[in-house]
C-alpha cells in the first residue's frame, strides 16, 4: 500500500511540476503586436500616435491584457472632469479601431482599466468629482458581467482610484492622498493596510500605484516632492527584504518633466514602461501615453538611495549639576544602502558648535556631560551618506534646575 501511495504521490507531483512548467512556458511565450510600431530605446517616445495617442485625444492610463490581445486606455477631456474606457482587439493579427469599451456599461465616468493577472478580472475606477469608487467586471467564457463595485473596506465615502494588483491577488490603490493595499488570503480584500513611510507622506500627495507581479517594486505618481522636475513625477520604491519600502527614487528626466506624468505600467512581457503625460490639469492640449524599455527598473535598484528621517527625535529633560546621557535610537535615520554608510554630526540647531559641558560621541551616537545651569538647548543632527547626501532632524535638551 505504501508502494502505491507514493507512486501516486510521484505521479501528483509530476503532473503539477509540468502544468507549473506549461504555465511559465507560456508566460515565456507572450508575444505581443505593439500596434506595428518600432520598439522604444530608452527615451521616453508617444505610444501608437497615429492610433492610441491620437491628434485631439485625451489618452492616459493604457494597459495590455495578460496575452496581449487586447489594450484598454483611459479617455478624459481638457477639464479632466469626464472619462471613458476605450479598447481595441487584436482580430487575426490586425487590431480593431478603438472605441469605448462597452463592457464598462452601468458604471458613469470609467477610468484607469487594470487586468487581474490571470485575465479572468478588469478592475477599474467609476465615479464622478464627488466621489469613486473601485469596481471590476469577471469573465466567464468570452463573455464580461456586469461591473461589480467592491465592497468595504476597499470602498469608502472618500475618493478611491487607480486599482493595480499583483500576481499574489493584492490589490494595490490610492484613497485621498494615500497608498495602501489590500492583501486576499482568502479571495475576499478584507485587510486595509496603509503603504507607509516613506513611501506615503504628511506633506505631499501619492497616487497611481503600479505594483510590480511579484510585490518586488512600486512606480508611483507625487507631486511636491523636493527634487522634482514639474507638477507632478513618477517614483519607484523597491521593497526589502524585511518587507518595508525602500526611499523613494524619482524617475530622472527621461521620463520626468515640467509637465504631469501619472499612470504608470509595465507591458505583460516586462519589457517597456509605459506612462501618460499632461501639460497641466486643465488644458486644451491632449494628454499622451509614452513607452520606453523598462530595463531602468533594475538599475535604478542599484544605484544610491538618499538617507532619509524616519522617527523623529524626542525633546529630552536635563537636571543641573546631574549626568545627562542619551543615545539616538537605531531607527532614528535610515539609508536603505546600509545605516553603516551614515555619517553623524551634531551642532546647535543655528549652526554654532555644541556647549561645551556637551559632547556628541559620533560612533556611539551618545550626547553627553553634566551642565552647570538652566538652559534650553536647541540641537541639531546631521547624517551624511557615502554620496554626500544629508539629512537632519532637530530636537531640544531643556536642563531644569
Amino acid at each position: 500500500m505504501n508502494a502505491i501511495n507514493n507512486r501516486l504521490s510521484l505521479l501528483i507531483t509530476l503532473a503539477l511540476l509540468c502544468i507549473s512548467a506549461n504555465v511559465y512556458s507560456q508566460a515565456g511565450k507572450i508575444s505581443i503586436n505593439y500596434f506595428d510600431q518600432t520598439p522604444p530605446g530608452s527615451t521616453a517616445k508617444v505610444f501608437a500616435p497615429d492610433f492610441i495617442s491620437a491628434n485631439g485625444v485625451f489618452a492616459q492610463n493604457g494597459i495590455y491584457s495578460p496575452d496581449g490581445k487586447e489594450f484598454y486606455y483611459t479617455v478624459s477631456n481638457g477639464k479632466w472632469d469626464h472619462f471613458e474606457i476605450w479598447g481595441t482587439k487584436s482580430v487575426n493579427g490586425r487590431w480593431t479601431a478603438p472605441v469605448p469599451a462597452n463592457i464598462f456599461g452601468g458604471a458613469s465616468d470609467s477610468m484607469e482599466p487594470f487586468y487581474s493577472p490571470d485575465g479572468k478580472r478588469i478592475y477599474f475606477n467609476s465615479g464622478n468629482m464627488s466621489g469613486t469608487d473601485i469596481w471590476y467586471i469577471e469573465k466567464t467564457g468570452d463573455a464580461w458581467s456586469k461591473p461589480v463595485k467592491i465592497p468595504a473596506p476597499v470602498n469608502t465615502a472618500g475618493f478611491e482610484w487607480y486599482p493595480t494588483v499583483s500576481n499574489k491577488n493584492t490589490l494595490f490603490l490610492t484613497r485621498n492622498g494615500d497608498i495602501l493595499f489590500f492583501p486576499s488570503p482568502n479571495g475576499r480584500f478584507i485587510t486595509e493596510v496603509n503603504i507607509g513611510y516613506p513611501v506615503n507622506s504628511t506633506e505631499y500627495e501619492e497616487a497611481d500605484p503600479f505594483i510590480s507581479p511579484n510585490e518586488d517594486y512600486l512606480i508611483f505618481h507625487s507631486n511636491g516632492r523636493p527634487g522634482g522636475y514639474g507638477q507632478g513625477d513618477l517614483y519607484i520604491s523597491y521593497k526589502k527584504e524585511n518587507g518595508q519600502w525602500t526611499n523613494p527614487k524619482n524617475l530622472g528626466p527621461k521620463i520626468n518633466t515640467g509637465e504631469f506624468e501619472f499612470g504608470p505600467s509595465v507591458t505583460p512581457d516586462g519589457k517597456y514602461f509605459q506612462f501618460s503625460r499632461r501639460q497641466k490639469w486643465l488644458t486644451d492640449i491632449p494628454s499622451k501615453i509614452y513607452w520606453m524599455k523598462a530595463d531602468f527598473i533594475d538599475s535604478l535598484k542599484h544605484t544610491n538611495f538618499a538617507p532619509y528621517l524616519k522617527n523623529k527625535i524626542s525633546n529630552q529633560s536635563a537636571v543641573a549639576g546631574q549626568k545627562f546621557s542619551f543615545t539616538l535610537p537605531d531607527d532614528t535615520f535610515i539609508d536603505d544602502d546600509g545605516n553603516s554608510t551614515l555619517t553623524y554630526s551634531a551642532s546647535l540647531s543655528n549652526g554654532n558648535s555644541l556647549p561645551a559641558w556637551l559632547s556628541f560621541d559620533s560612533v556611539k551616537r551618545t550626547f553627553s556631560g553634566i551642565p552647570k545651569d538652566a538652559e534650553k538647548i536647541n540641537i541639531k543632527v546631521t547624517v551624511t551618506d557615502k554620496a554626500d547626501i544629508t539629512v537632519y532632524s532637530a530636537f531640544a535638551i531643556d536642563v531644569l534646575k
